[in-house]
């Protein structure tokens, strides 16, 4: 048996997606995805389900899907309806077909209309990668964005994650797998939302765990997944499993690893802090040599 082929995160690109991830939680006026690299193409919005989604484009080009998590009660609705419906995609028979959780679904299907349609646009004459992220609830979208354009528009997708809970049942997971291999979802230590919903829900893409001591194991061991399953079976009785759960703790454990969760004038401003700090050196070497001749 060949050993399994090791994978690991495009470290700023998973910088780009949780700040992505962090500023569709905005409101269209008070959102600045420009400072990350990204100009807003497109604000999407459903007021009855309270789905929001950002269609975004780097200044090199590349494009993304951003969606955002619970934010108010009527998401928190949708967190709980944690009953299975048929997936849009996949064969099988009554209960052995694709099935995924009700909610998310009811969530997603009232903006995918409009997603694709711009996608579609987007990528008409330069059928390029797509890249779909989203945190918490809008992590569960992500997911399942990426596998209706991956099957629809038959478009090469990247999915990046932070703090999803499960999406859907085991042959959900075995088609998303094939679809959008490129996937990582990342968890924060002891956060409790990724260990939900509990029965019969499948967890899809590589992980990446990020524990308390700054590290982040990619696809860990047996070990880390009993932990993982002692965590689901009896939760942590602390606060950790709350706060881990912010986007801004994600944020924070990213930071050691890319630059990119940084906002570029921030950059900026330290390249030009070394310059002028370099020009002043000049002056006062230039200063001391002119001097000996006046």
């Amino acid at each position: 048996m060949g050993k399994k082929k090791e994978v690991k995160p495009d470290w700023d690109l998973a910088g780009e997606m949780c700040m992505l991830s962090i500023e569709v939680y905005e409101t269209q006026e008070s959102m600045n995805i420009d400072q990350y690299g990204y100009h807003l193409h497109e604000f999407i919005e459903d007021d009855t389900v309270g789905t929001q989604v950002i269609i975004a484009i780097s200044h090199e080009g590349r494009v993304a899907i951003s969606f955002r998590g619970t934010s108010d009660f009527t998401d928190a609705l949708t967190d709980v309806l944690s009953i299975k419906k048929r997936w849009l995609h996949g064969k099988g028979v009554l209960f052995w077909k694709p099935r995924v959780h009700f909610g998310f679904l009811n969530a997603y299907l009232p903006v995918r209309k409009q997603i694709l349609s711009s996608i579609k646009k987007l990528t008409a004459e330069n059928r390029k990668r797509i890249h779909i992220t989203g945190h918490s609830l809008g992590g569960a979208l992500a997911t399942l964005c990426a596998a209706d354009i991956k099957r629809t528009l038959k478009l090469p997708v990247t999915m990046y994650n932070y703090g999803s809970p499960r999406v859907g049942n085991k042959k959900f997971k075995k088609l998303y797998q094939k679809l959008v291999p490129d996937s990582f979802r990342f968890v924060n230590d002891k956060d409790a939302v990724p260990t939900m919903p509990k029965i019969a829900y499948h967890h899809i893409g590589n992980l990446c765990y990020m524990d308390n001591g700054g590290e982040i194991q990619i696809n860990p061991g047996f070990a880390m997944r009993v932990f993982d399953s002692l965590q689901d079976t009896i939760g942590f009785m602390d606060l950790e499993k709350l706060t881990d759960h912010l986007s801004s703790h994600y944020r924070d454990q990213l930071e050691p690893f890319t630059k990119k969760i940084l906002p570029l004038f921030g950059e900026a401003m330290e390249i030009i802090e070394d310059k002028v700090d370099g020009l002043e050196d000049v002056v006062q070497d230039i200063r001391e040599k002119v001097g000996k001749y006046v």
